[in-house]
């Protein structure tokens, strides 16, 4: 998540996933971290802080598990589901002051002179 500022990133926070609840009120929750603080995104859509940029689950929300053989030769399995993000305008027009959200590598590609990177796992 960043803003555009005379053409370069600003204000970048680095969203991750955490865990996922299903109910049969409230269908699918995901938790989101910045690092800082925690919030929650389900099927009502989210404002993050003060900017333009809004998260939500689809409502034909669809999970799915996708395994891929690691270099030991086990499997690991990592959840795939989308979910919306809807900005002020698209991600390729980048007009100044808007703010957007993208992929880690997305973010990367047009801005391959900032250095991102997820925050190292505690355990």
């Amino acid at each position: 998540m960043y803003k555009l500022v005379s053409g370069a990133p600003a204000d970048i926070n680095v969203l991750t996933f955490g865990d996922i609840s299903v109910t049969r009120h409230m269908g699918p929750v995901f938790s989101l971290s910045d690092g800082t603080n925690d919030f929650e995104v389900g099927l009502k859509p989210v404002k993050w802080k003060d900017l333009d940029v809004f998260l939500h689950v689809p409502q034909n929300f669809i999970f799915k598990w996708k395994g891929k053989r690691a270099a030991r030769g086990d499997v690991q399995f990592m959840p795939h589901y989308a979910i919306l993000i809807k900005t002020r305008s698209k991600e390729h027009v980048q007009i100044e002051n808007h703010a957007y959200c993208v992929t880690l590598n997305n973010f990367k590609e047009r801005f391959p002179n900032v250095d991102v990177r997820y925050p190292s796992k505690s355990r």
